[in-house]
């Protein structure tokens, strides 16, 4: 394979890792597969240093993708199990299979990433949930407002983010959108920063005034958070009813990703307390 071949590829495979993460994990997790399966199996006999470019390029990109806010989890983990398939265990697969067998690989990412994602951003952590909320809420000019929003006799809805998140920013506008359809509703909603030290508050605030721009933006500084109420990441939301969480997990804003988004959360959760008042 002439230099300016690999070149070519190289700039093919390189957009595929990088654009693809503006439609979502599950297309991007397929194309990247169909991606990753034909480069390296084309570089099988190519040198281990050429191998190493093609890996070491989706790294680069996955880098650059987060702070652009795209998604990166496959750019991060298909190329290097495929370079591992081919380079390291030597896998061989016969002409006559190849194609059909990257099509169904392509098409069992796709759905794999896509049960993976209705598991893993649609799981409530059962043994927080129920418990009193006793962590304390600043505004953005750090005056605590925990009793006020706790006694509410609203919904509160925390939109849990941190400084490092880059899929937390691009979907700020999905929460605004959220907001304007229970706005006839008693629910309350705000973005609620995880940081570890109200010293982050200037690097946050100028991250909500160019992704966000609303006023409803809280700090919550306790970095015991984490742990107590077992959060393994963000994004992610917290649902407080009457000083209680009532919901705490992963959860998308619509049902394109998975079956329960966190419009269908609200809904419930109204219901609920309906049911609960009569």
């Amino acid at each position: 394979m002439s230099f300016t071949t690999k070149t070519i590829l190289f700039i093919i495979y390189s957009s595929v890792c990088l654009l693809t993460g503006y439609f979502g994990w599950e297309i991007q997790m397929a194309l990247v597969t169909s991606a990753s399966l034909f480069i390296f199996h084309l570089l099988r006999k190519d040198t281990l240093f050429i191998n190493l470019i093609f890996l070491i390029a989706p790294l680069i990109y996955a880098f650059y993708g987060f702070n652009l806010h795209l998604h990166v989890l496959p750019i991060k983990v298909v190329p290097f199990l495929t370079f591992i398939g081919f380079r390291i265990i030597k896998l061989k697969i016969k002409p006559l299979y190849f194609y059909p067998s990257l099509l169904l690989l392509s098409v069992f990412s796709y759905f794999g990433m896509q049960k993976y994602l209705d598991w893993e951003y649609n799981i409530s952590f059962k043994p927080s949930s129920g418990i009193p909320f006793e962590f304390k809420l600043y505004s953005t000019d750090s005056i605590d407002l925990t009793a006020t929003i706790l006694e509410s006799d609203s919904i509160i809805v925390l939109d849990c983010w941190n400084n490092t998140c880059g899929i937390c920013l691009r979907k700020f506008p999905e929460f605004v959108s959220v907001q304007k359809e229970f706005y006839k509703d008693k629910v309350a909603f705000y973005t609620a920063n995880l940081t570890t030290s109200m010293q982050d508050n200037k690097r946050s605030l100028s991250l909500l005034k160019k992704h966000y721009g609303l006023t409803n933006n809280l700090f919550i500084p306790d970095s015991s958070i984490w742990q107590k109420l077992k959060i393994d990441g963000v994004p992610l939301f917290i649902i407080l009813y009457r000083k209680k969480i009532v919901f705490i997990g992963h959860l998308e804003f619509n049902k394109k990703t998975i079956e329960h988004s966190l419009m269908d959360e609200i809904q419930k959760q109204l219901l609920t307390i309906k049911k609960l008042d009569y």
